[in-house]
């Protein structure tokens, strides 16, 4: 479980920070203006939903979250869940089936998922089959899944004004 926003930074400006720290993009003039002016405490992005363990601790706390799965069958089971089905219906939920890409990448990657019975949990790649892969069968591509920027996934959830 990763750690909550603190009370002086969003959730968006919290995401913003830690994929600058990972490196996952530059911290650019648009990164600088959302952690600076980012005004809502209570919001969390669940970037890998999986079966949803993250999501349902960050509702039970009272945050609302918008959630990213690339495997097609994890958010079809979703959406299905009763456990989901009061929080898609009041808007505090929100789950996309799309992958996190770099700006200008291509509209959809594809989905490798692992298929071997002895790995605990479910766990795919995006694009390339994991290096895991290599054993006959062991991966197979399930979907092109579409894909979404950090910029445009908060500019459409995280941040309202933006330009």
């Amino acid at each position: 479980v990763h750690p909550l926003p603190s009370q002086s930074h969003s959730a968006s400006a919290s995401l913003l920070q830690a994929s600058a720290l990972r490196g996952s993009f530059p911290q650019s003039h648009f990164v600088a203006h959302l952690m600076n002016n980012a005004s809502q405490n209570d919001l969390i992005f669940d970037i890998g939903f999986n079966m949803g363990g993250d999501s349902l601790n960050y509702l039970s706390k009272g945050y609302r979250v918008v959630a990213l799965e690339a495997d097609p069958q994890l958010v079809e089971a979703a959406k299905n869940n009763p456990l989901f089905a009061k929080e898609f219906q009041s808007g505090r939920l929100h789950l996309i089936h799309a992958a996190v890409a770099k700006e200008g990448s291509p509209a959809t990657l594809p989905f490798w998922q692992f298929n071997d019975p002895t790995s605990e949990g479910v766990w795919g790649s995006i694009g390339h089959p994991h290096q895991q892969c290599s054993a006959p069968g062991a991966c197979s591509k399930v979907a092109d899944v579409p894909t979404i920027s950090c910029e445009k996934l908060l500019r459409e959830h995280g941040v309202l004004g933006v330009n």
